[in-house]
């Protein structure tokens, strides 16, 4: 049973019909798309714990927008989501290097004034400083911690439940349940 939302099609659907977006709790998943199925984990076990999220895995307006090649509109999808969240959470995994959105959707959440925070997979490493210097998320203690504050109130006696949600074997795969800094590689811009 989820606890929080995906509010990606509420969002979508009040932005063509309102003004100024409502900035309740929100975590915006950026993430490579061929990594959709470890985003859709993640997404899983934030929805579980009681945090909203906007996670564009069914979006028809973006699909028709790629498959259409209109750039214009898969801007402004990304651009509405990034306008409507209070949180981004970057899923970093090897593939991620090949992506031109997720430095796009950092920097754009970035520059809102935005926290962001990224799930750095067991498998990834060289992180550039734009990710360093957020916060990482590189164990399921980590994650945890993370979304202890974002909870929406009425889930957060529900402790018990994120040990469980973020558990997951979904999250097993690519998420340790412990590793230390020195796990995690990053590139010297200095």
């Amino acid at each position: 049973m989820a606890l929080g939302q995906n509010l990606f099609e509420s969002i979508q659907r009040s932005t063509k019909t309102a003004g100024a977006p409502s900035l309740k709790t929100c975590v915006f998943l950026s993430h490579q798309k061929e990594d959709k199925k470890e985003a859709a984990a993640v997404a899983k076990a934030l929805l579980a714990n009681g945090v909203d999220i906007y996670f564009d895995k069914d979006d028809e307006v973006l699909a028709l927008a790629r498959i259409r090649g209109d750039d214009a509109a898969m801007v402004k999808c990304i651009e509405i989501g990034l306008d409507n969240c209070t949180h981004l959470l970057g899923i970093i995994t090897p593939r991620s290097k090949t992506s031109w959105w997720i430095p796009y959707e950092i920097g754009g959440a970035t520059g809102r004034g935005r926290d962001c925070a990224h799930l750095i997979d067991k498998r990834a490493s060289n992180l550039p400083s734009y990710i360093k210097v957020a916060t990482l998320v590189a164990d399921k203690e980590d994650l945890m911690n993370w979304v202890r504050p974002i909870q929406r109130p009425s889930s957060r006696f529900l402790s018990g439940l994120l040990k469980e949600a973020m558990a997951m074997e979904s999250l097993n795969a690519y998420l340790p349940e412990h590793r230390s800094e020195a796990d995690i590689g990053f590139i010297d811009h200095s």
